[in-house]
């Protein structure tokens, strides 16, 4: 059996909630902890990067971020992932990940995440 090319008969594309703006780094520096096979599609530090995750590895990690207190959110975000002045807040950060966890399609095993 070979891998073979195929056309895309149907192709919908519909945006959700957004944010963490320019986060790029910020995201990845989080997924990392968490989800070790993620996709990186485009260039991945630019403004058309698109970033695809396990959808029960995000919902596993947002769940574990959840369960972190405010001193253990500030102490990763200054030693670990990147964000001494704490512009992305937990809270903000995890109702954000569990939308896009609403907002991805049932049928998808992914969350799909786009920067423009």
């Amino acid at each position: 059996m070979s891998v073979r090319a195929h056309v895309l008969t149907k192709y919908e594309v519909k945006y959700g909630s957004c944010g963490l703006s320019w986060g790029q780094n910020f995201l990845i520096a989080i997924t990392s902890d968490y989800i070790d096979d993620s996709y990186t599609g485009g260039e991945f530090n630019c403004d058309s990067c698109i970033w695809e995750f396990d959808k029960d590895k995000f919902k596993t990690m947002v769940d574990e971020l959840d369960k972190l207190t405010e001193e253990e959110w500030d102490k990763k975000c200054e030693e670990e992932w990147g964000d001494p002045d704490h512009d992305y807040h937990k809270e903000d950060v995890v109702d954000l990940f569990k939308t896009w966890l609403k907002e991805t399609p049932n049928k998808s095993n992914y969350v799909r995440v786009a920067w423009f």
